[in-house]
């Protein structure tokens, strides 16, 4: 991976099912050791005392940071599932952020017709997304609200659209007609009110002084 990395222009996707180190890792040594050398280290090692419902995860999230150790700038995770429901982790790594937006364009282009959909693991209802080129936003729609509202004075749309680009399944251009639905939900506000990529979103407030341009 570190010499993968060394090119600028090389793009990495990795699957990644742990079960097998979820499973046998813990004590037998040989197959532990295989787990250092795949994720460069011991960090991994952590997974044995988590519970059983975070160990998938908890696996994901470091492999993520290997990839990122290994010099690859930009990296994002998600889920493909079957038709019969079996989840696989795709892992993607790259030095450039054009390269995460072709992907992204290249993933959502892919033939519907053999069932497949994509579930985004920061997506609290973990809702699948069907395969196709204008999928449903309500994923990132509640994605959003949360990262607004973690910020103490909302978010700038440009900083919505780089969180989009690089920690969702989602394409930084669906993100202004999600916030202009948002506002006319009342769920957010924006200042000032034509929305471009300096435009402040907030989350809606009833009453002046909520947020800092009510």
């Amino acid at each position: 991976m570190q010499q993968l990395a060394q090119y600028k222009r090389t793009e990495v996707m990795l699957t990644f099912v742990p079960n097998f180190l979820t499973r046998f890792a813990e004590k037998n040594d040989g197959h532990r050791g295989a787990g250092d050398a795949a994720f460069g280290g011991t960090e991994w090692h952590g997974v044995f005392t988590q519970p059983a419902g975070r160990k998938f995860a908890y696996l994901r999230d470091r492999y993520r940071e290997s990839i990122k150790r290994a010099g690859f700038t930009y990296t994002l995770h998600f889920e493909m599932v079957d038709e019969g429901g079996h989840p696989l982790y795709l892992l993607y790594g790259t030095r450039h952020e054009l390269g995460v937006e072709k992907m992204k364009d290249a993933m959502w282009s892919v033939d519907p017709a053999y069932g497949i959909q994509y579930r985004d693991p920061k997506d609290v209802q973990q809702q699948p997304l069907d395969l196709q080129f204008e999928p449903n936003t309500d994923p990132l729609l509640r994605m959003l609200l949360e990262f607004i509202a973690e910020g103490p004075a909302g978010r700038a749309i440009e900083d919505l659209q780089q969180y989009t680009l690089l920690e969702t399944v989602y394409r930084p251009a669906q993100v202004i007609s999600l916030i202009e639905k948002m506002r006319e939900d009342k769920a957010v506000g924006t200042e000032p009110r034509r929305v471009t990529k300096k435009t402040q979103v907030c989350p809606y407030a009833e009453r002046p002084g909520q947020c800092e341009f009510f």
